[in-house]
């Protein structure tokens, strides 16, 4: 049965876009924030580009596969952000390629603090080759017998709160609930296909002074979608030596009750030079699908290059990285 995993999770793919989590989720979302918030941008006080590739689910054919590239800087007395986001999710036989610009405008709240508010304006491209499966029957349901396309237009919200030691963020990335069974031509039933909105709120703090070897970073990512339980990322970090960074996560996946969780995921992040950083990040399966993969790598690479003077610097991007 050729390529018979790849049907499998093209038929999750179309629960999943009907019920549950639909956008692509990174361990080392805390390095790519424009992804989960539009008012991120701008944050790091100079342009910044960052890069993240996800592999999951090694062994398994047909697996999600991700890659995100965001790029921001502050401008105009830095008051003011913008940021360019581009994505790619491959699942199976299924594309999603989407492309979205962000506008971020900063308040100063004090010495240390400030409050950025952002909005985002884009789209996503949903092709899907269904021809190319090869289905374990001889009785080919209508819906497989074409190929599907579908763009969808969207736009997002999001509020970010930060200073040198901590952040607060809250974003919907998807404002517009796109219905897509009649754009897919798929037949009517009591469950129609949308892109929900995902609501997003994270949070973070350093602890430890400036200049010690050692600091340490707890942070937290929350993350709901209509009709899916509310899944955490709960993680801890040290940077070591002004240099390293080193952290745990736990995700509980929103899985039921009994369940021991989603995954474990060790993370390692370092400054190569002054402008360059290189992270990877790798997923232990614990849920039941544990035993049919071998872990989930993503791999990083970001960026920052600008304005030589003292920075406003918030934690997420830690200037002590």
């Amino acid at each position: 049965m050729k390529r018979f995993f790849q049907t499998v999770i093209v038929l999750v793919t179309i629960h999943t876009i009907a019920f549950a989590q639909q956008d692509a989720e990174y361990s080392m979302y805390m390095f790519n924030g424009l992804y989960l918030n539009p008012a991120y941008a701008g944050s790091h006080e100079l342009i910044s580009m960052s890069g993240i590739y996800r592999h999951q689910w090694s062994g398994i054919e047909g697996a999600p596969r991700s890659a995100s590239f965001g790029i921001h800087t502050p401008f105009r007395k830095e008051q003011h952000a913008v940021g360019l986001l581009l994505t790619n999710d491959r699942l199976g036989v299924t594309n999603m390629y989407s492309v979205n610009g962000s506008y971020a405008f900063r308040a100063k709240i004090n010495n240390t603090t400030k409050l950025s508010l952002g909005v985002s304006l884009g789209f996503t491209q949903y092709l899907s080759d269904l021809t190319e499966l090869v289905l374990p029957t001889d009785n080919l349901d209508p819906t497989f017998a074409v190929d599907r396309s579908l763009f969808m237009p969207n736009m997002g919200f999001g509020a970010y709160l930060f200073s040198n030691v901590y952040y607060v963020g809250f974003s919907v990335p998807h404002l517009i609930n796109n219905s897509m069974n009649e754009k897919l031509e798929f037949e009517a039933t009591d469950a129609v296909a949308r892109q929900y909105k995902h609501y997003m709120a994270t949070a973070g703090y350093v602890f430890g002074p400036e200049d010690a070897k050692l600091r340490f970073k707890p942070s937290i990512l929350m993350k709901y979608v209509k009709n899916a339980p509310i899944d955490f990322d709960l993680n801890a970090s040290l940077l070591i030596d002004s240099r390293y960074w080193v952290g745990l996560s736990y995700r509980t996946g929103g899985n039921a009750e009994g369940k021991s969780g989603d995954a474990i995921v060790g993370i390692f992040e370092f400054k190569a030079t002054s402008a360059l950083r290189l992270g990877y990040a790798y997923d232990y399966t614990i849920s039941d699908l544990g035993a049919y993969n071998t872990g989930t790598h993503e791999i990083m690479v970001g960026f920052d290059f600008g304005f030589e003077k003292e920075r406003f610097v918030s934690p997420r991007y830690v200037k002590y990285f």
